[in-house]
């Protein structure tokens, strides 16, 4: 089915289309602390997404650590630019689940991390979610039938690389993140480096777009930004690319990131990730 519906979508619709992510993960998830409080870089970080995305009228999905929406200046933060860019008629923002707490042992107490965020989402930005990113990439059909039970329409975990376990251990050694599913296993590299549909649990799911054929990956914060236009050449021959950033990436690369994002939109159309999942569902439909 997966494959039917790539070769359908590369021949029948030639529009390029590509969906800005990023994961707003704060310092005290990279320090892997558990003190979580005002911290003016993660406001200045989201002044810096503003001004890069949506003043330029480019759309973009925040993933939301349900944590850090406890923490007035940055639930208000977020409710400012949602209110301006989110509840209005042309919508360019919208905000997607990345569990309460960051925590990269998901599979012992996924139901509660995701229902929290879920919760503090709608009650603070009132948007019912319906997408979904776990932490460290843990594309596990455990999660995937939990989302399935409370009708998200898309995961967006899955990393199509067969270096996971690589990573997982540098990950591990480097900052002492545990986490026997981060990354995903050497059988990752078979799954599709482009949208495709989860039968079993009737979701979409958006793999973060890596390599073509070495299948490393390729978003931003692993580059860093360098050779923005090599990015972009060697996804070329992908009719959708799914392109993520993390917060930490704002703190100091705004132009690099400008650079990136422009060279990717010579040539695609950029939309939001539930509209990503509702065109393919489309597709899905009519193949």
């Amino acid at each position: 089915m997966s494959e039917r519906f790539l070769r359908y979508q590369h021949s029948c619709n030639p529009m390029k289309l590509i969906s800005f992510h990023i994961d707003l993960d704060d310092k005290w998830v990279v320090d892997h602390t558990a003190q979580v409080h005002h911290d003016s870089v993660y406001l200045e970080a989201l002044e810096k997404i503003e001004r890069i995305f949506l003043l330029r009228g480019v759309p973009v999905t925040l993933f939301v650590v349900g944590k850090d929406l406890e923490v007035e200046s940055k639930r208000k933060a977020l409710q400012r630019i949602n209110t301006l860019y989110g509840l209005s008629g042309a919508a360019l923002i919208e905000f997607a689940n990345h569990t309460f707490s960051h925590n990269n042992d998901i599979l012992k107490n996924k139901s509660t991390e995701i229902a929290q965020t879920h919760e503090l989402i709608f009650e603070h930005l009132g948007q019912i979610c319906c997408g979904f990113r776990s932490p460290g990439y843990v594309f596990h059909h455990s999660i995937l039938h939990h989302l399935a039970d409370i009708k998200y329409r898309y995961d967006s975990s899955a990393l199509p690389t067969g270096i996971g376990p690589i990573l997982r251990i540098l990950n591990r050694l480097q900052h002492g993140v545990v986490g026997e599913r981060n990354f995903g296993t050497l059988s990752n590299f078979c799954l599709p480096n482009m949208p495709f549909l989860l039968s079993e649990f009737d979701l979409i799911e958006l793999p973060v777009t890596v390599m073509p054929i070495f299948r490393l990956p390729i978003h931003f914060s692993i580059w860093r930004g360098a050779f923005p236009e090599l990015v972009c050449n060697l996804l070329k021959k992908l009719s959708m690319v799914v392109y993520i950033f993390h917060l930490t990436d704002f703190f100091s690369q705004d132009y690099l990131i400008v650079k990136q994002i422009d060279s990717f939109l010579d040539d695609r159309k950029a939309v939001l990730a539930c509209e990503f999942a509702t065109m393919v569902t489309k597709e899905f439909t009519h193949a």
